[in-house]
């Protein structure tokens, strides 16, 4: 079984925000029914930051915008945590620390028809976050692909959890992009590397 369908600790704060937890104990499966694609990075917007990993592509959903992030090596994809709002994830088992394994998941929240700006989505997460006794450490303000972002970082149940959330507005169509970074070994320097790498170069595209 994948090492994110058992032990997988999963609380949606504001439908967006996604805490995921997984062991080294179990065994990662080849992903052979996942949906997900991997991609060399050519030909890409304009507007999106370079890079030069491939790309981990995760399937969307009808009217939503695509979701991808760089794929370092050493990490792999699998959508064993797909949900409602998850869209796929990737790991590190090599960087496993006391039976956790570093991982990134993105997720998805529908907020078309509610008349929320994209900056009004962001706050939002913000404010669930805060609602919930989670105390931010950081926070800047950017840009993904043209879109109005924000990069946070803050520690909940002993793990430290980076994430860029994306306020994807357009027309009529609105979302809460997640894509959120987990470890319980952040003076790892290699996983700090390979997470602003990943964090950096997400790309939410229409």
């Amino acid at each position: 079984m994948g090492a994110l369908t058992t032990g997988i600790a999963v609380a949606l704060l504001g439908g967006g925000l996604a805490l995921t937890g997984c062991t080294a104990s179990e065994t990662v499966e080849e992903v052979t029914e996942t949906e997900t694609v991997v991609e060399e990075a050519e030909g890409d917007g304009a507007e999106c930051e370079p890079t030069d990993d491939a790309l981990q592509s995760f399937v969307a959903q009808a009217g939503e915008p695509s979701i991808e992030v760089p794929l370092p090596a050493g990490w792999t994809a699998t959508d064993k945590a797909n949900s409602s709002t998850i869209r796929g994830a990737i790991q590190n088992e090599s960087a496993a620390k006391d039976g956790y394994v570093p991982n990134v998941t993105a997720s998805i929240t529908d907020h078309s028809g509610d008349n929320l700006s994209a900056q009004q989505i962001i706050d939002l997460q913000l404010q669930t976050l805060e609602t919930a006794g989670t105390v931010v450490e950081s926070a800047d303000s950017g840009m993904v692909c043209g879109l109005p972002s924000m990069r946070i970082g803050y520690t909940e149940a002993g793990h430290a959890i980076n994430s860029v959330i994306v306020g994807a507005v357009n027309d009529a169509s609105a979302f809460a992009v997640v894509v959120a970074a987990r470890t319980n070994d952040p003076g790892n320097a290699a996983y700090v590397e390979d997470m602003d790498a990943i964090l950096d170069g997400v790309r939410v595209q229409f």
